[in-house]
């Protein structure tokens, strides 16, 4: 094969780099987008792309940049197994029609940005395909249907094509000029094979290909394209049973289906072809069944060699593909693989996988809980295995892409971002830090044996780290640690909350079953409590205050209003939750979402429903909600709209007066006292014993907004407990120290 073409700064330039505000759910990570392609269709210099869970996008210049849709559907569309290749057709550029063979069916008139649904779930078409701005055709189990209104009406037409084997494709080259392909029917074996129609559907001719298709020989036909001049090609596979072997088929003709010459590749699967002009056709498919490694072979001379290359060879040493489509005013071929979207601009004699400063999966997201404004709230992405990191300095609108060091083994990491620090975790044993938002990373020791599963920054320097066999604790960064035994203790996530309290949520092995727990200290780690409140695995909590929190597993959430003593079930079919601040929150279910202005003592039905099972929910301070799901990371602009306003004043996390715990504590002879002012006030920190004498004034002056760390030493004091106090304005809290000499 020829060099690939390089144009990849030039695809970069285009790509567009920040999100768009309207409010639907839209894809920010990957992009180009590596979601399963059932099929595509081409009007114009637009093609489109139907995906799984209900997902359409679609790209008017040729891959440089992409249009996401609103989703159709819920999550459960139709998949690979439904004969999905010609599930997407537009009859001009504003009507189209997609035959979801689970959901039913959908028109759109507004080029896809809305659809509605035209039928009922199950309605039997497959594959649908226009033939001109008012012609169309679809067809499937049940039947055949013409329409001449651009899908408003639909006519059966009666064929003889539903009584053995299974419908495959179908190609329309003008409004009268039809092909349905077959594959053998499971059991009989027979069926399979090609039909042609010349009179609009009403009378079907099975072509002669010379292939038979029986109980030794299982054919499949995937796609075909015929010309104008006569000129045709098909593509598909056969199973020789005896040889217990696939052969990859491509079938020519020239004479419009008379005669055909065939050519056989073994251990290939083809899906899918893309026809240039009578001398130039590109077959795409997969190695050895579905899954692993991406085939494709072209021929620039009219069959009669077929070239072969590894332009897909992928991430990882791995691919699949999808789908393609051929844009002829484009002159350009995209192809749909795992590993994202491939290009060619040379009739498929080379190919180049398209990317943008957003082209990472989204293993790991992380919002700073401690920004400084929402217009300046930093995030990052992290690809777990591909070293890849795009980190945003605006909340999440734009994105910069970032590599990690190249000796960084990420197969199993995690992140965490407070006051503009980034924490890492790395090949579960090592902990890094970056203070410069991810361009360099310093090494953070503490004592474990490895299994590091977790990390929570409530701060630049209070942390929380899961690493077998401890839950790790440090108030300073890393200098000093506290350590508590997870001995039968699995936790799925760790946070750390103002002052002392830390939280895990997770599970634990009791006989025969794992329940699910809380796994909390309130006193910075010194001590643990254990508590068993479900019968499933939890895998996420959260406190909006000291006393009201939730936890979610096994799609029930939990809920509790007494600091954790007691739990009652408010929801059982929750996919996902999250709380913007102590008062408004969402909950993502199956089918729906519930929102919540109250701190969650009534929940009413809100309009962020997420097409997924699987999901995990991060609120900028913008207002924006974030769902990370299956290594993709979207984005619902100005969700908050979407919730009722608060009914009590509620003072943002960034402009909150702040007391972290002292550390060392217990210490001898000396602790540091750190606090936190949202602006310029009077501040006095004193410490008392417990008899309430003041043994120390540390502090008594005005002081500028920010973050203040005191030394108290002890040494002239006698053992025991003291109590410092601060006061900044109306704000005052106390704590309780202990000297130990």
């Amino acid at each position: 094969m020829k060099n690939r073409v390089l144009y990849l700064a030039l695809i970069l330039m285009f790509f567009h780099c920040a999100i768009s505000a309207q409010s639907f759910w839209q894809p920010v990570a990957p992009v180009p987008p590596t979601m399963r392609v059932y099929s595509t269709c081409v009007i114009g210099s637009k093609a489109y792309f139907w995906c799984e869970f209900g997902q359409v996008y679609s790209t008017g210049d040729a891959g440089n940049s992409f249009t996401f849709y609103p989703w159709y559907t819920p999550f459960d569309n139709s998949g690979f197994g439904d004969n999905v290749s010609s599930g997407i057709s537009f009859a001009d550029s504003l009507i189209g029609y997609i035959t979801d063979r689970i959901r039913g069916e959908f028109r759109t008139t507004d080029g896809g940005h809305h659809w509605v649904k035209v039928s009922p779930d199950y309605a039997g078409a497959q594959m649908v395909g226009f033939a001109s701005p008012k012609v169309g055709f679809k067809c499937g189990g049940g039947g055949f249907f013409k329409t001449t209104d651009a899908g408003l009406t639909w006519t059966y037409l009666q064929t003889p094509l539903f009584d053995e084997g299974n419908i495959n494709n179908m190609f329309l080259q003008d409004e009268t000029n039809l092909w349905i392909l077959k594959s053998h029917s499971y059991g009989t074996y027979s069926g399979a094979g090609i039909w042609q129609s010349s009179n609009g559907g009403k009378k079907w001719t099975k072509l002669n290909t010379g292939i038979i298709s029986d109980s030794l020989n299982e054919v499949v036909y995937a796609d075909f394209h015929m010309n104008p001049t006569g000129t045709g090609y098909a593509a598909g596979r056969i199973h020789r049973v005896l040889q217990k072997q696939t052969y990859g088929i491509i079938l020519k003709t020239t004479d419009f289906g008379k005669s055909w010459t065939t050519q056989e590749f073994p251990g290939e699967y083809y899906n899918k072809l893309e026809v240039i002009n009578d001398s130039t056709c590109v077959v795409f498919g997969n190695f050895d069944g579905y899954y692993g490694k991406v085939c494709y072979r072209r021929t620039g001379n009219m069959g009669q060699s077929w070239e072969t290359g590894s332009d897909f060879e992928g991430r990882g040493n791995y691919n699949s593909f999808y789908s393609s489509v051929y844009i002829p005013t484009q002159n350009s071929i995209l192809v749909s693989t795992v590993s994202g979207i491939y290009k060619s601009t040379d009739a498929g004699k080379s190919f180049t996988r398209l990317t943008s400063n957003r082209d990472v999966y989204a293993g790991e997201v992380s919002f700073d809980n401690r920004p400084r404004s929402p217009e300046t709230q930093l995030s990052a992405v992290v690809a777990p295995y591909y070293k890849d990191l795009i980190v945003s300095r605006d909340g999440g609108s734009t994105w910069i892409l970032k590599h990690l060091p190249k000796d960084f083994n990420l197969d199993f990491t995690h992140l965490s971002i407070s006051g503009n620090c980034m924490y890492l975790t790395e090949r579960q044993f090592v902990l890094y830090k970056s203070t410069d938002f991810g361009d360099s990373w310093q090494e953070i020791y503490f004592d474990h044996y490895g299994g590091v599963s977790g990390v929570y920054a409530l701060s630049a320097d209070s942390i929380v780290v899961q690493g077998y066999p401890y839950l790790c604790t440090t108030a300073d960064g890393g200098k000093n640690w506290r350590y508590a035994p997870l001995t039968g203790i699995f936790l799925n996530e760790i946070k750390m909350y103002s002052g002392f309290k830390v939280l895990g949520t997770g599970g634990l092995d009791r006989q025969s079953s794992r329940v699910g727990i809380i796994y909390s200290s309130t006193d910075g780690g010194n001590n643990w409590r254990v508590q068993d409140i479900a019968a499933n695995e939890l895998t996420h909590a959260e406190f909006i205050d000291d006393l009201t929190g939730f936890a979610i597993g096994g799609r029930k959430i939990y809920a509790t209003r007494d600091g954790g003593n007691s739990w009652k079930v408010i929801n059982t079919d929750a996919v996902a939750f999250t709380f913007y601040d102590k008062y408004r929150g969402v909950i993502l279910t199956e089918n729906s979402s519930l929102v919540t202005s109250d701190a969650g003592l009534t929940w009413k039905k809100g309009n962020l429903n997420f097409n997924s099972l699987e999901a995990k929910l991060f609120f900028n301070r913008r207002g924006d909600l974030f769902a990370s799901s299956y290594s993709r990371l979207y984005i619902y602009p100005d969700a908050l709209s979407q919730i009722p306003p608060a009914q009590k004043e509620y003072v943002p996390v960034e402009n909150a007066f702040r007391v972290y715990p002292n550390h060392p504590n217990p210490f001898n002879p000396a602790t540091t006292i750190r606090y936190e002012i949202p602006s310029k006030i009077h501040v006095e920190l004193k410490v008392f014993d417990m008899l309430g004498r003041q043994v120390a004034e540390l502090v008594n002056e005005e002081q500028s907004a920010g973050e203040y760390n005191v030394l108290f030493n002890g040494s002239s004091l006698p053992s025991g407990v003291y109590i410092y106090s601060i006061q900044a304005g109306k704000h005052k809290e106390s704590k309780k120290i202990m000297l130990i000499k």
